[in-house]
């Protein structure tokens, strides 16, 4: 995530577009929620995934 902020951090100080930095920002937050998501259960010991070992 540190290196996701650090990208949109830079291009604003590039001046880049702001439609390309907010749909940049929103597609790494969809990707942020999407792993929280997948992985809340394991996160509360709940681990509901089946080792592929």
């Amino acid at each position: 995530m540190e290196i996701a902020r650090d990208a949109l951090y830079n291009a604003a100080n590039m001046n880049m577009n702001r439609e390309i930095i907010l749909k940049k920002s929103q597609k790494i937050d969809e990707y942020i929620v999407k792993y929280y998501l997948e992985n809340r259960n394991v996160d509360e010991g709940k681990n509901t995934r089946t080792c592929s070992c």
